[in-house]
């Protein structure tokens, strides 16, 4: 069993154990719940009381701390916490308001089902406070709002999903697991925020462990993504994680990860399949400002797959991705997008920080084409050493350093991936042999497996294909 899927079925096993676990230490919820009244929570052994119903800015808390909701925490539900079963607690009216949860320590549990209040006009919030192991199966949390309905009002906010809190403020959540969470928006509105405070690990996916979407989007016009945090100490798991803005006046969101919020060292690996927070505004009326950000830090190691945060129009730079505080590889298996737009010199692509204390490898190659990069280009600091297997594109070979990358070691690259052909030439860069290049930071690019003359070009494509598949042996 390969690394990946021992790990998949350790995750797999550890959601088993805590939907398990957890169910018998939760009170069971009856039936599914429409609290657009704010009505009881129908519980096995009674019902939770609304704490407080304000019109307008709770639909309910609930705190279960205080079971029959006179404001006194002295009459908690036994045993504390919420187990869903396949019920659901949501709100669906015209403009929903919030949902809050003061689970009161205890584990709140599904196996299907969901958390909403997604509707067709503005959304409310869904906070989850004062809980201790999330294992959700295949329910799901959704704040967002997808109707199209053409009578929304402008403007109107869209609901954001809080879990946990910083741990001064109030407890963090113990191990978060749910099948999926959303807070993206359609029309006119900005788009919530997803925030996650945990102290242990956060897994986005389903009861058989298939990675599912974290959203932030502002999927149509106007409006802004909201901002996705997650602060915890672990692993971390997710499908496609996305925050963009298709069309309109508007800014992405940024997106925080950090895996070792309590400071004791990084524990967990990081994985996701997509990360997108790309600007696809055709207008040019947002100034200044940058598209959405991505920052990655404190995890054991870091996998990812496409990482998308190209700006089509407007007055606004590309988006970043930095990955830091890794302690040995950083992998991105498929497609790098940083793509921005050039205004006359003022605005730029977007870069890569990569740091880590292993092997950096990127997979479907890199495209350094920055209209006018700042000095540091490309950031790879790695422990071992970087190989881009993929198209090197647009380096700058009019000078004898590559200026783009900035790195202390090796960055390899593969002359036998058709584009890269460009970088071993006729020329000898600043005394370097043939295809070998300085990087500003004192690295060196060099190929991985040196062509050689024809008619040796079988040979050279066996020595190229053995090299990387030593080189995969090796990683």
């Amino acid at each position: 069993m390969s690394k990946h899927m021992l790990g998949v079925a350790v995750l797999v096993v550890m959601v088993a154990i805590g939907l398990a676990g957890a169910v018998a230490w939760a009170a069971p919820l009856d039936s599914s719940v429409d609290l657009d009244a704010a009505p009881p929570i129908p519980l096995a052994g009674g019902t939770e009381n609304v704490t407080q119903a304000t019109a307008g800015a709770w639909t309910g808390y609930y705190d279960f701390g205080d079971k029959n909701g006179d404001g006194t925490r002295d009459d908690p539900v036994s045993p504390a916490g919420l187990s869903m079963g396949t019920h659901s607690l949501y709100s669906d009216m015209d403009n929903s308001a919030s949902i809050k949860l003061n689970l009161n320590g205890g584990d709140l549990t599904a196996t299907s089902g969901k958390i909403s209040t997604s509707n067709k006009r503005a959304t409310g919030d869904i906070h989850i406070y004062d809980v201790g192991t999330i294992a959700m199966g295949d329910a799901y949390i959704d704040s967002g709002w997808y109707v199209n309905s053409g009578y929304g009002g402008a403007w109107d906010p869209n609901g954001s999903t809080l879990i946990g809190q910083d741990g001064t403020a109030g407890p963090r959540a113990g191990n978060v697991q749910v099948a999926g969470i959303s807070s993206a928006t359609w029309w006119n509105r900005n788009a919530g925020d997803v925030i996650i405070h945990s102290s242990g690990d956060v897994l986005i996916q389903d009861s058989g462990g298939t990675p599912k979407p974290l959203r932030s989007d502002m999927i149509y016009v106007n409006r802004n993504s909201g901002d996705i945090q997650v602060h915890h100490d672990g692993t971390f798991v997710a499908g496609d994680i996305t925050a963009t803005v298709r069309q309109g006046v508007a800014d992405p969101g940024d997106l925080l990860f950090d895996g070792d919020t309590l400071g004791n060292g990084a524990s967990g690996t990081f994985s996701a399949d997509l990360i997108d927070t790309h600007d696809l505004q055709t207008t040019w009326g947002a100034y200044g400002g940058i598209t959405g950000t991505i920052t990655i830090q404190g995890y054991t190691e870091a996998t990812i797959g496409n990482v998308d945060t190209r700006m089509k129009g407007g007055y606004t730079d590309a988006g970043f991705l930095s990955v830091t505080g890794i302690t040995n590889d950083i992998t991105i298996t498929g497609t790098i997008d940083l793509d921005g737009v050039d205004r006359a010199g003022y605005y730029y692509d977007g870069e890569l920080t990569l740091a880590c204390g292993g092997t950096i490898t990127l997979e479907g190659g890199l495209d350094c084409g920055l209209f006018d990069p700042p000095a540091s280009g490309h950031v790879f600091d790695p422990g071992v050493e970087t190989f881009i297997e993929g198209l090197l594109d647009n380096v700058d070979t009019d000078d004898a350093t590559v200026t783009e990358i900035t790195s202390p070691d090796v960055v390899w690259y593969y002359p036998l991936v058709p584009g890269n052909e460009y970088l071993f030439d006729d020329d000898v860069h600043d005394g370097l042999q043939d295809g070998v290049w300085a990087l500003s930071g004192g690295g060196l690019l060099k190929p991985i497996a040196p062509p050689v003359p024809e008619p040796g070009s079988a040979a050279l494509a066996l020595l190229g294909l053995a090299a990387l598949s030593l080189r995969r042996r090796r990683s």
